[in-house]
């Protein structure tokens, strides 16, 4: 890396303390994809060299949006004005919304209803299959995202302290409690714990860690995803979500189907325990979840 280059990036560094390990990293690789482009750092360059840079690099705009994104961020640290790269930006925006909508539309006809959601989860329980139908009904209760469920199965507290990276359900006489030590907006939203009293839920943990007990051993750490008590790699989970779901859906499209049905009921009550419980904001739900984002902005 040219050492004025290598400077720039040192820049950022020092102003990135409170940045995710996942921001910087995205930003990092998109700096080198430019700055291998251009050979010059970014607040060197001119605004029309760099928005020439970003067409060149890639025709997809989410990805081009990125790159936009981080030369302003470059740009702005050494106090370069950039109107044309600003200007980019919101046509690139615009765009992006303009392809969501095109794609929601699409989706919207061809996806499961919600209440086909929940006959699933009925029959997950009724056919006996518990780990299908404690993953399944926690994702559809909290709204989580697939590793959040990739947890142990504990009957105490002082137990969770083994590991508090970890996530667990907590079994106590008539409730289960539900903590999220580590999920995506962690940094932002601390700890997640929610106590479930749903008696079928309650009943469906306790038969399956008695089962699971018996099969493997009672010493046996209880996982909730695993395989023959291996426990699931992070790249295993979303294909067995999908086993469970009707239509064999992702956990993205799970969640529209929710913010979207909420959307239909106005029951904003819901939207907002929903970003509660997901971590995440009410916008980002609308903006990025709602199959009929259209008609709720009332867009032409």
């Amino acid at each position: 890396m040219d050492d004025k280059i290598a400077d720039e990036w040192n820049t950022y560094l020092g102003t990135a303390v409170f940045k995710s390990s996942h921001t910087i990293r995205a930003y990092k690789n998109s700096h080198k994809r430019l700055t291998n482009y251009l050979d010059i750092p970014l607040h060197e360059t001119k605004e029309d060299e760099i928005i020439d840079a970003v067409n060149t690099l890639s025709d997809n705009p989410n990805t081009q949006n990125s790159l936009v994104a981080v030369a302003l961020v470059f740009r702005k640290l050494f106090d370069k004005p950039s109107p044309l790269i600003l200007k980019k930006k919101n046509e690139l925006t615009k765009e992006i919304t303009e392809l969501r909508i095109k794609r929601n539309t699409e989706k919207k006809e061809t996806l499961p209803s919600i209440n086909e959601i929940h006959d699933r989860i009925k029959e997950l329980y009724t056919t006996g299959d518990l780990s299908g139908f404690i993953a399944l009904w926690l994702m559809v209760t909290f709204n989580t995202r697939n590793a959040d469920i990739n947890l142990q199965i504990v009957k105490s507290l002082h137990e969770t302290k083994a590991d508090k990276a970890d996530n667990y359900l907590v079994i106590r006489k008539d409730t289960i409690l539900f903590i999220r030590n580590t999920y995506k907006t962690r940094r932002a939203h601390g700890v997640l714990r929610n106590t479930i009293t749903d008696v079928l839920f309650n009943k469906a943990v306790k038969t399956y860690t008695r089962q699971y007990k018996e099969k493997y051993g009672k010493d046996k750490p209880v996982y909730l995803l695993h395989k023959d008590a291996r426990r699931f790699i992070s790249s295993s989970i979303g294909n067995y979500i999908k086993s469970k779901t009707p239509g064999k859906i992702t956990e993205v499209d799970l969640n529209k189907i929710q913010v979207s049905n909420i959307k239909d009921t106005g029951d904003f009550h819901k939207l907002k325990l929903m970003s509660l419980n997901r971590g995440t904001s009410i916008e980002n739900l609308i903006q990025f979840y709602n199959l009929d984002i259209k008609n709720f902005y009332n867009l032409d």
